[in-house]
């Protein structure tokens, strides 16, 4: 599944306030490359990488925690790298959930893209004075 809209939108917000328990959330925002990425999942997972391959060790730690969501958000920067580790992992761990959390879902093979975009100004305002109300 990708979720997808425009910068400063809130999807990272609406990802936070609605990821489960059994979710695993990682910032892919600087990721440069495979092996940035995959040490970025792995720190997310409290999972040491070691010697041989990073996707391989990876998908023994999600497979071996039950019925996980993995949320890799900031994705546009990194797209073809992340499409190769979700690959990688649902082969090994054929019941992972993926989330990609994106500006633009290009490049993206998806069951599903849900696009988010910006509230109307009336709303934007309302919601803004409810929050300062509230602080």
């Amino acid at each position: 599944m990708v979720l997808t809209g425009p910068a400063g939108v809130g999807k990272t917000t609406l990802v936070r306030s609605w990821r489960p328990a059994h979710a695993v959330l990682v910032e892919v925002g600087g990721v440069v490359g495979a092996v940035d990425l995959a040490m970025a999942v792995a720190r997310s997972l409290n999972v040491s990488l070691g010697a041989g391959d990073p996707a391989v060790r990876i998908g023994r730690a999600l497979a071996g925690r039950g019925p996980v969501v993995l949320i890799l958000d900031e994705v546009e920067r990194a797209i073809s790298v992340c499409r190769e580790l979700v690959i990688a992992l649902r082969a090994s761990v054929p019941e992972l959930a993926v989330l990609l959390v994106t500006r633009v879902a290009d490049g993206l093979d998806a069951d599903e893209v849900i696009g988010v975009e910006p509230l109307a100004p009336s709303d934007a305002l309302a919601l803004y004075l409810r929050q300062a109300r509230a602080a």
